[in-house]
């Protein structure tokens, strides 16, 4: 007959176990969670910055375009209405440098929003998947180790006359050395 104390004892062992599995599983989706919300608001702060940054760069684009207007309106004004090749050299002169900003602030608002795209995969690539299935797993599987000991410490108390000794040993031998005491 099974000692009901080993079984009282495994019984308790294995639930403790799966007490503690499943603690370590809800710390663990906790976790992930609070780093898959993280994550998340980094990622929204970056696309804000880089719609703000959008936003300035077309009313710069605006303010530049505006100038321009500003400045050919008043070289041809200056030229009272007469076509000549310096007033339409000074046109030119003036399109091309807003070209050139122009395409300056474009290219540089496109490595930036490269940038902000980088950022964003290394942010949704660095967080690591939760881990509470193997923590579960492992769990499962220490209580199926306690419960095989208990079995066998069950197995090895059926016997009459074996009890597992709790106290000194009635080995006539002294430690490791094997000599006889007495």
């Amino acid at each position: 007959m099974c000692d009901p104390l080993t079984i009282a004892v495994t019984g308790a062992t294995i639930l403790a176990t799966n007490e503690q599995s499943k603690m370590m599983q809800r710390a663990e989706n906790e976790r992930a969670s609070i780093e898959a919300m993280q994550a998340e608001a980094q990622i929204r702060e970056l696309q804000t910055k880089k719609r703000v940054e959008r936003l300035k760069a077309k009313q710069e684009e605006r303010e530049r375009l505006s100038l321009l207007n500003e400045t050919l309106s008043s070289v041809t004004a200056s030229g009272r209405g007469l076509q000549s090749a310096s007033l339409n050299n000074i046109k030119a002169q003036n399109v091309m440098a807003y070209d050139l900003d122009i395409g300056t602030s474009r290219f540089n608002q496109s490595i930036f929003e490269s940038q902000i795209a980088q950022q964003i995969s290394v942010i949704s690539q660095s967080q690591t998947p939760s881990q509470a299935g193997a923590i579960k797993r492992m769990g499962m599987f220490q209580m199926a180790g306690q419960l095989g000991t208990g079995i066998q410490q069950a197995r090895a108390l059926k016997k009459p006359g074996d009890k597992p000794s709790v106290g000194p040993s009635n080995n006539p031998t002294f430690g490791s050395y094997g000599g006889n005491v007495g």
